[in-house]
């Protein structure tokens, strides 16, 4: 190197000192105030990763093929089996129902509604006490109340009333529904209009 270099160097040392502290400080500045952060983010994202796939392995352990996903799959199937009946009994001869295990109404079919002249939305929960004609409700209610608690059939004749006030003699019977463990987790109702 020539000697004008070095001479050059040293009359600008500080201004080389400044330019190098400078680029070392931006260096320092980016790493606390962007790299940082940026790594920390990276470590959370990698974090929140190996979290989801702790639970997903913990929801499907064995790829899918566990016990639980098979009892989630057959859960499935009943849902699209119970959907497919609902259509199937739409229009059955007589109005049926269904219930919780609590013995409150979850779903008619359309010849209960048409039936009634209600709408299935008037007869959900404790709704379809207003199908039955005023001096039966009461007993029917306690009755049915009575059956659901002690997780037995009910059978009863009273009389629905419809949205024109006539009187509909009727024969209401209800079973029990168990899922695969013995418990109770519902009702299926007939309701079979009397020809008198």
């Amino acid at each position: 190197m020539s000697e004008g270099f070095w001479t050059d160097v040293i009359q600008n040392y500080g201004l080389y000192v400044a330019i190098i502290t400078s680029i070392i400080s931006g260096i320092i500045v980016f790493h606390k105030k962007c790299a940082m952060p940026l790594i920390r983010n990276f470590r959370i994202y990698d974090e929140t990763i190996i979290k989801i796939n702790k639970i997903y392995n913990e929801l499907t352990p064995n790829g899918g093929t566990s016990i639980k996903d098979k009892i989630n799959n057959i859960d499935k199937k009943i849902d699209i089996i119970e959907q497919v009946q609902h259509v199937m009994v739409a229009d059955h001869r007589n109005m049926l129902f269904r219930t919780d295990p609590k013995g409150d109404c979850v779903w008619v079919n359309r010849t209960y509604t048409k039936t009634v002249g209600k709408t299935l939305f008037e007869v959900l929960g404790h709704g379809w006490q207003n199908v039955i004609a005023k001096e039966y409700r009461e007993k029917v209610s306690r009755e049915w109340y009575l059956a659901v608690e002690e997780k037995r059939e009910f059978l009863m004749e009273t009389k629905f009333i419809n949205s024109a006030g006539l009187e509909i003699p009727t024969r209401v019977r209800s079973y029990k529904m168990v899922n695969s463990k013995g418990e109770v987790i519902g009702f299926w109702g007939n309701c079979e209009i009397l020809r008198k």
